[in-house]
């Protein structure tokens, strides 16, 4: 990952955030890295944008996807 790739935030519920920052910090990543290795464990990483939003969705019972 770096600096000039885009932005995108996610709404995630709280009890799963809270998962993310448990594993991250046990895996010593940030945040955001451990949601891109997660995703590109599971192969969602050869999905397009819409495709993977869908997906997410689907596996997270409602996901809200915002862009600056």
């Amino acid at each position: 990952m770096a600096r000039g790739d885009p932005t995108t935030y996610l709404k995630i519920p709280e009890s799963l955030k809270s998962e993310l920052l448990v594993a991250a910090a046990a895996h010593r990543r940030s945040l955001t890295a451990e949601i891109v290795h997660r995703l590109q464990g599971r192969g969602l990483d050869t999905f397009t944008t819409e495709a993977l939003i869908q997906e997410l969705s689907r596996r997270l019972g409602g996901l809200t996807i915002t862009q600056p």
